[in-house]
């Protein structure tokens, strides 16, 4: 028997270009997706710190007021002043419980931001025109001074 049991055939180099093209045809759009929806999941959640940052705000204000009064409603809107939210402020939805809280006693702050999310990623991902709701609730001990005698 002469030479090998194998045979070798050489591939032509244009064929391994047209494999290229379509693995990158393939994996380019998957790539931008990624990245486009990782830029706007960090953009969602600076604005998320930003509005928690005005919530305890807020929330350091009810306790000394005993309660959400409209005082406190502004302090979360005007702790939004220079940030990403500023715009949107009056869109912030800030409730919880009604003043006078007795010292000691708990009061509770909710602040919400309702988000329409538009644009590449949610297209793609078929959630365009969907709504997320950022914020949350606080907690906080009423440090209103009972009335003296």
């Amino acid at each position: 028997m002469h030479g090998s049991m194998f045979r070798f055939r050489r591939v032509s180099n244009q064929a391994g270009s047209l494999d290229i093209f379509i693995a990158a045809a393939m994996v380019l759009p998957l790539l931008l997706l990624t990245l486009f929806g990782g830029w706007t999941a960090i953009q969602i959640a600076v604005l998320s710190t930003e509005l928690q940052g005005a919530q305890e705000v807020g929330a350091e204000a009810a306790a000394i007021q005993g309660g959400v009064t409209s005082q406190v409603q502004q302090d979360v809107r005007s702790a939004l002043t220079g940030t990403s939210l500023q715009d949107q402020a009056q869109e912030i939805s800030v409730t919880g419980t009604p003043p006078p809280v007795p010292w000691g006693e708990t009061v509770a702050l909710y602040v919400s931001l309702p988000l329409q999310l538009e644009g590449f990623p949610w297209t793609v991902l078929g959630l365009e025109g969907k709504t997320v709701v950022l914020g949350g609730k606080s907690d906080v001990s009423s440090n209103l001074v009972p009335a003296g005698p």
